[in-house]
């Protein structure tokens, strides 16, 4: 646990710090963790008020970037864990109360309208639009659009 000083006014300096001390020889590193991101999430966290709320989430990140340190010799599936066991309650707070989005977020949503196209295709009701997917094109498409949204509000989750 940090300072509640150091953690509320140099947070940015620190992240930024230990980002730069990791090791990205390790493949499996540098495959799971985008550090643009991470920063970018950080800056966010690190502008909310009232910080103190906040600083279990800001903990969170610095232990996760420690821990990435101190273990050199991490697999995939290892950063994959270390991902789940200090960041993903903070992804879970960003998404549900400040409407940020995953790279994944896509998939269930094109997943759901595809099945709801094949029904109407199995149905019949598909032939008035010349079996087009319809509800699938208009997923993708919103979908993108969110993304394009998202990442130019500094609100992607890119892990």
């Amino acid at each position: 646990m940090m300072n509640k000083y150091l953690l509320d006014d140099k947070f940015i300096e620190i992240l930024e710090e230990k980002i730069d001390s990791l090791d990205f020889n390790n493949e499996s590193v540098a495959f799971v963790i985008n550090t643009k991101s991470l920063i970018e999430i950080g800056k966010y966290i690190d502008n909310l008020k009232p910080k103190p709320k906040y600083r279990n989430y800001k903990n969170q990140i610095l232990e996760f970037l420690e821990k990435l340190e101190d273990n050199h010799d991490l697999t995939k599936e290892d950063v994959v864990i270390l991902v789940q066991t200090y960041l993903s309650d903070l992804f879970l707070f960003l998404k549900s109360e400040h409407s940020f989005m995953d790279r994944h977020g896509w998939f269930w949503s094109s997943v759901f309208n595809l099945v709801l196209d094949i029904i109407l295709i199995f149905i019949g009701i598909t032939k008035y639009y010349y079996y087009i997917p319809i509800f699938t094109i208009i997923a993708v498409v919103k979908n993108i659009l969110m993304r394009r949204k998202a990442k130019k509000e500094g609100k992607y989750i890119d892990f």
